[in-house]
């Protein structure tokens, strides 16, 4: 696998350094090969320092398209122009602000941000993917439901696979059942050793809800990933 322009200039630099302090000057166990050799392992420390931190900077690219969804301006210029050029000049300068903060998050890991819907615009997702790891979604703090006599917390982290979901789960009072359709799926989550998406959004409310944006999620990831 060739390796990447940023850790080949890297590997350069460290050798480059070595030259520049005098490494390469004769003597016992000091000649070119060894203190190349040195200047390898060097390198190789470095890259897996980096590899350690689990950022990358190879830039992200997400579809116009991910299964029922479609890119929030191009959707909303099927029924307003002017709707579309708002949305449009507001999406650039949402995502130019999401990069940023999330870029300075994960230590300068790409980041790609894009705004979707469907064709009705009442669903209305987000997603933002970083070539980094992240932690499992939490939500805190976390009360004991029992305390407020309620039968669940009005906030749960719920697992679908690979994908992390924060559930609004209501009032539910002691006593009672959950009512799988009243509950509202606010943000999912699917991380790996290189990649983390999240998915924000309103409207994915109870079981239909949950498998679409479980769905995108999932889609998201494996678009970034190829698979």
């Amino acid at each position: 696998m060739r390796m990447p322009y940023w850790r080949s200039l890297s590997s350069v630099l460290a050798i480059g350094a070595l030259i520049a302090a005098g490494a390469w000057a004769a003597g016992p166990g000091t000649g070119p090969g060894v203190t190349y050799a040195a200047a390898v392992r060097t390198a190789a420390a470095s890259r897996a320092m980096e590899d350690a931190n689990g950022a990358q900077t190879t830039p992200i690219r997400l579809p116009a398209r991910l299964g029922q969804f479609e890119d929030l301006v191009a959707v909303t210029r099927q029924h307003s122009a002017s709707a579309a050029a708002f949305q449009a000049r507001m999406q650039g300068h949402t995502a130019s602000l999401t990069i940023a903060a999330y870029e300075r998050a994960y230590s300068g890991a790409s980041v790609a941000y894009r705004a979707y819907a469907d064709n009705t615009l009442e669903l209305l997702p987000s997603v933002i993917a970083v070539r980094a790891p992240s932690p499992g979604l939490t939500l805190g703090p976390v009360m004991d439901p029992a305390d407020l006599g309620l039968a669940i917390d009005d906030h749960t982290v719920q697992l679908f696979g690979d994908v992390s979901c924060a559930v609004y789960n209501g009032a539910v009072v002691a006593g009672q059942k959950v009512n799988p359709a009243s509950l509202t799926y606010e943000q999912c989550q699917r991380t790996g050793p290189h990649l983390s998406v999240f998915v924000y959004g309103g409207g994915f409310d109870g079981n239909t809800g949950r498998d679409a944006i479980v769905a995108l999620t999932n889609a998201a990831y494996n678009a970034v990933t190829g698979n």
